[in-house]
């Protein structure tokens, strides 16, 4: 079924597959990424948690995972060991990366802190336990001066990943930042004296009392940004 499909696919020069509540398996995923009628695809999109390590492992490894745009894989319990097949997406034409309780750790954030994401617009890792250190890997990334928009919510981000956030001037095209989860008094300063965040449309932060809310609104850099915080 799963070929024959993709045949249809082909001939219909559909350039990509969106896959949502999908019983796709690991050998499925190993059929995907072989198969010449995939070379097309430009979103690719699994919802349902069948995939594991194995399947996804095999999707990062497709002869075409260079050329996808827009990449969603959520709730796959893929876990780090997928950490080194991240490095498979580095200068590729990914725009927009979705990996949602996935079970990713330090090991896949500094993956990812690593590699040639120059053409990332939208990346949205909430719910993985990156940890304060992982996240900050992440934002430390030279490469994400397009990102525009971030959602990381329950992924342990602290003070280090303001840090990172307030260090990076390469992240200057920030919208919107969705960021959990200790963020703290010091985290919201050292961001509301980050000029290149002057972009920022709206930062919803974590682990920030109330009390701090007025200061970040009060910075000369996010005068213009819809600023919501939560203890």
């Amino acid at each position: 079924m799963l070929l024959s499909q993709l045949a249809l696919f082909w001939n219909n020069g559909v350039g990509g597959l969106e896959l949502v509540f999908y019983a796709l398996t690991p050998d499925d995923a190993e059929t995907l990424a072989q198969s010449p009628a995939t070379t097309a695809f430009r979103h690719f999109e699994v919802n349902e948690a069948a995939l594991g390590e194995a399947g996804v492992k095999a999707i990062l490894s497709a002869r075409w995972i260079k050329n996808v745009e827009h990449l969603d894989l959520f709730g796959q319990k893929a876990g780090d060991g997928i950490a080194s097949h991240l490095m498979s997406l580095s200068g590729g034409a990914i725009e927009v990366l979705e990996l949602l309780h996935n079970n990713l750790g330090l090991a896949s954030a500094h993956a990812l802190g690593g590699i040639d994401l120059t053409n990332l617009r939208q990346l949205t890792l909430s719910y993985n336990p990156l940890g304060d250190e992982g996240a900050a890997a992440i934002f430390r990334n030279k490469t994400l001066m397009n990102l525009a928009h971030v959602n990381m919510q329950g992924v342990g981000a602290g003070p280090s990943t303001a840090r990172a956030i307030a260090e990076n001037e390469h992240l200057r095209s920030l919208k919107t930042l969705w960021l959990g989860d200790e963020i703290g008094v010091a985290g919201a300063a050292m961001l509301a004296e980050a000029p290149h965040l002057a972009s920022l449309a709206a930062a919803h932060l974590g682990g920030i009392p109330v009390s701090e809310e007025a200061r970040l609104r009060g910075s000369p850099y996010l005068r213009n940004t819809r600023v919501t915080v939560y203890g």
